[in-house]
């Protein structure tokens, strides 16, 4: 069995579920014109930074998050803006990642690597970097796609001596995990594990304390969420508690987050019609918030020959089975607490239902 498909179970018997309420962010400030496409923030010690992406100067830029006000601007003098998509630290550098890939043909992926003491000055107004360059080793296929390949990137953590990339899927709805060298030189991306996020992972960062990474992004339909991930070993960071949690937004494009606090994280999200970008706090317990949602995941679908059984006393439960990539396959009421799943050919589903006041997703393996 893939390792692929034991994670996919992992999920459906662990972590992939939440109660029914999204998760309410508070708003903090609206954010300037200078950071309408703001894509990536990063605390040092109690300062926010963030990066805008392509099309916007090389520069990064300290900000107020009480008034979203600009405090300072440090210009990367040696680095070009071709789209700087994410800003994460490991105490000792930052690290800017110019992946951003929406064709998915890019052959100049790059990070910049700054040393953190250059923003702890608040008189720096200009810097040189280090440069990382790299590819994806498992990369084959160049042909420019837009929003329709599996090779776009907006998210990455520094841990250790490596940095961990997690790729934007536009196809399958996926993300992929690599791990990179943090040293300047020409390296390769090595693929390390996949998970199903069900949307679009657009930033991610690590909380030193408790080990807990945030993964942010949105579905194509534009539902913000987040996943935690905790209690893992080692960088195997697929494979402890893995919680998907809806954000209770809409039709928002949620482009940075970063832990402000073991249990606090901010994230920002880009201008739109409707407004401009903002940020945003939210409230995160990993803990909590699987001890709330463990009992309802271990209960209530299970695959039982050619009938998906749903552990509730409730009748005539509405069930929604969609494909790994998003198209609904089955939306019909279960009868008597089962549902059919003769037709369904044999792959990963992901399986929905509300039930009073709580809401459930699951990934179940459909074999024959």
């Amino acid at each position: 069995m893939s390792r692929l498909l034991l994670s996919a179970i992992t999920l459906s018997l662990s972590a992939l579920s939440s109660t029914a309420q999204p998760l309410v962010p508070e708003l903090l400030t609206d954010l300037p014109e200078t950071l309408n496409e703001i894509s990536g923030t990063i605390l040092i010690g109690d300062a926010l930074w963030g990066v805008a992406d392509s099309g916007n100067p090389n520069a990064i830029y300290r900000f107020d998050p009480t008034t979203g006000n600009v405090l300072q601007t440090v210009v990367v003098t040696n680095a070009t803006n071709i789209d700087w998509e994410e800003l994460t630290t490991d105490g000792e550098w930052v690290f800017v990642g110019d992946f951003g890939n929406n064709l998915g043909s890019r052959t100049d992926l790059r990070v910049f690597r700054i040393p953190v003491t250059s923003l702890e000055n608040s008189s720096t107004t200009e810097i040189l970097a280090e440069v990382i360059e790299f590819n994806f080793a498992d990369q084959t296929d160049f042909t420019p796609i837009f929003d329709g390949t599996n090779w776009d990137c907006e998210a990455f953590i520094a841990l250790d001596d490596s940095l961990f990339i997690f790729t934007k899927n536009w196809v399958d709805q996926r993300t992929h995990l690599y791990a990179l060298s943090a040293d300047p030189g020409v390296h390769s991306a090595i693929r390390r594990d996949t998970l199903i996020t069900q949307g679009l992972i657009t930033g991610a960062s690590l909380d030193a304390t408790s080990n807990t990474i945030a993964l942010i992004g949105y579905t194509t339909t534009g539902q913000p969420f987040v996943w935690q991930l905790g209690n893992y070993e080692e960088h195997d960071f697929f494979g402890g508690t893995v919680l998907r949690s809806d954000i209770g937004l809409s039709l928002v494009q949620t482009e940075s987050i970063v832990w402000m606090a073991p249990d606090t994280v901010y994230f920002t999200h880009e201008n739109l019609l409707s407004g401009p970008a903002r940020l945003w706090s939210l409230f995160l317990d990993l803990d909590q918030s699987i001890n709330d949602a463990q009992d309802l995941v271990d209960q209530l679908f299970r695959i039982s020959g050619n009938d998906v059984l749903l552990n509730t006393s409730e009748a005539n439960v509405l069930v929604q089975v969609f494909t790994e990539d998003g198209k609904r396959v089955k939306n019909e009421v279960a009868k008597y607490g089962r549902i059919s799943v003769i037709g369904l050919a044999p792959g990963l589903y992901v399986f929905k239902a509300t039930i009073g006041p709580r809401y459930f997703s699951e990934v179940l393996s459909i074999a024959r």
